[in-house]
C-alpha cells in the first residue's frame, strides 16, 4: 500500500471517507514541510486517525502550522 491519501493533498483527500479501508496497514505518516499544503495534509491524516509527524527545517513554520491545524479542527468540531 502507498500513502495515496496524503499524496493527493487535503482537498482530494477529503473525498475518502474510509481511508482505513484504502490503506489498512498504514498507521503512521510523516509529512515533510509545514506550509499550507503540508499542514493541510497533516490535518486530514490526523482527522482520519493516523499518527502524523510533521517535519520542517524552521521551528516557526511548525508553530504556525500547529496553530492553523488547531484552529481548523476547532472550527470542524463546532460545525459538527
Amino acid at each position: 500500500h502507498s500513502p495515496l491519501l496524503c499524496c493527493l493533498g487535503p482537498a482530494a483527500a477529503l473525498k475518502f471517507k474510509t481511508a482505513r479501508s484504502i490503506m489498512p496497514d498504514i498507521s503512521r505518516i510523516a509529512v515533510v514541510g509545514a506550509g499550507t499544503m503540508g499542514n493541510g495534509i497533516v490535518h486530514v491524516c490526523a482527522a482520519h486517525g493516523y499518527s502524523v509527524t510533521m517535519i520542517d527545517v524552521q521551528q516557526s513554520a511548525l508553530d504556525r502550522a500547529m496553530t492553523v491545524i488547531s484552529g481548523n479542527m476547532d472550527r470542524q468540531i463546532k460545525k459538527g
